[in-house]
């Protein structure tokens, strides 16, 4: 049986998605994925219009219901809302405002998130998160839609993954704009954890009682061996870019990123300070911890030289990770250390097609939090990644997390096999709460 005992009464069973993913670039025309989409010979397979989410809300939320959830983690698309700069479409603030009722009128709560990975197309255009000056245009688009919408919601999320977002399109490439630029990334990493700022301490002027954090994904990089210079290497800066400048920025307001040059001479300039934060006493009310596994990193005779690999007795994702499910436990107590309330945003396993595997996750996963409620830490909320099989970025649909599938009719769902360990212990939890009505 899972364990739920430590687990507080007024936890949040959720689930989490982002608009772009469940919606596809027909539904997202102004998008710069979209843009990336339609150019010929991209590097992305077309998303579409994914599920259709955005005409197909009532459908979506039935399958919230269907799964027993009691919160919703959805983002807010900047290109839906702003498709031009300074021009607003009141239709789409009025779209959010319907489904943040919808949520309610089915016991749901929402989690808003303001920014899950895409922009507008005119802000790519204008440099992005490259351009510190930009910061003011993303700024501008979190406190206009916040006046029109924060009574329909206590719970905000200003910016999903920034080093998330750095990482992959500015080291991997294989996010737009697709590059590997170490001063561009640490450029975007830090102008993002800016907009954070800027963005929470403009919110809080507004509605001073509504819970606004940053989601972070933890994502550390181990060596397969301990002296290898060719695994230690990419480890440590994978691992700095993916994770610890964001620590560092919250513990200390600054960071930097910075390596000897006798391990990157082509990069010995990269230097970046992250300046105090505007004197804020506080930065967030909460942080939303994302985690999905703890890369193991292999050197071998290949090309790259280096490559993702598991401990004898592991076994590998299809997402060419392995599945580590029980490292979620350190990635919550990492986080503990800022003393703020925690939700687990996101994790989930990419083979959810395969019932024991995601039985499997889900058991260790709920654990594991169990264990760390009981160990004291202030975990509030549970957002499984990801309600339905959506489109996984640059995977595409190859790549399959969902909880539920759409069925051929496009009109309903089915829930997958190894699910009802998450589905089961949320009515164990309801089930266990003292009756306050006694």
């Amino acid at each position: 049986m899972t364990s739920i005992f430590n687990i507080p009464d007024d936890f949040k069973w959720g689930i989490s998605t982002s608009e772009y993913q469940i919606s596809g670039a027909e539904n997202c025309p102004d998008s710069d994925w979209a843009h990336h989409e339609s150019q010929p010979n991209s590097r992305l397979s077309p998303s579409g219009k994914a599920l259709d989410h955005w005409n197909e809300m009532e459908r979506d939320v039935a399958l919230l219901k269907k799964l027993g959830v009691n919160s919703y983690r959805f983002s807010l698309e900047w290109s839906k809302i702003e498709p031009q700069k300074g021009e607003f479409d009141q239709s789409a603030i009025d779209h959010y405002i319907e489904l943040c009722r919808l949520l309610r009128k089915n016991n749901i709560e929402p989690m808003i998130t303001l920014h899950h990975f895409t922009n507008p197309q005119w802000f790519a255009e204008e440099g992005g998160f490259e351009n510190e000056e930009n910061i003011q245009d993303y700024v501008d688009f979190c406190t206009y839609v916040f006046k029109k919408m924060n009574k329909e919601a206590d719970l905000w999320v200003t910016i999903n993954e920034p080093a998330i977002y750095a990482f992959m399109g500015y080291v991997l490439g294989k996010h737009p704009p697709f590059r590997f630029n170490l001063q561009q990334a640490g450029t975007v990493l830090s102008n993002l954890l800016k907009a954070h700022c800027r963005a929470y301490q403009a919110l809080k002027q507004i509605r001073p009682d509504a819970q606004i954090g940053l989601v972070h994904n933890v994502l550390q990089f181990e060596t397969h061996g301990l002296k290898n210079p060719l695994e230690k290497i990419p480890a440590e800066l994978f691992t700095r870019i993916t994770h610890q400048i964001v620590m560092e920025f919250f513990a200390k307001k600054e960071s930097s990123l910075k390596y000897p040059s006798a391990f990157f001479p082509f990069l010995a300039n990269v230097d970046l300070q992250l300046p105090k934060c505007f004197n804020m006493p506080q930065m967030s009310d909460f942080f939303g911890v994302n985690y999905y596994t703890k890369p193991l990193l292999k050197a071998g005779l290949q090309w790259p030289p280096v490559s993702s690999t598991c401990r004898p007795g592991q076994e590998m994702t299809s997402y060419e990770y392995r599945f580590f499910p029980e490292g979620i436990y350190e990635a919550i107590q990492e986080l503990n250390a800022f003393n703020l309330p925690i939700y687990i945003t996101e994790t989930g396993t990419p083979d959810s097609d395969h019932p024991a595997r995601l039985k499997a996750h889900f058991d260790e996963v709920i654990k594991q939090i169990d264990k760390a409620c009981g160990d004291g830490m202030d975990i509030r909320g549970f957002y499984p990644w990801s309600a339905m099989d959506n489109y996984e970025w640059s995977e595409g649909y190859e790549i399959r997390f969902g909880l539920a599938k759409l069925n051929h009719d496009q009109k309903s769902y089915t829930i997958k096999k190894g699910t009802e360990v998450y589905t089961n212990a949320i009515l164990l939890h309801q089930e266990s709460k003292p009756d306050k009505t006694a």
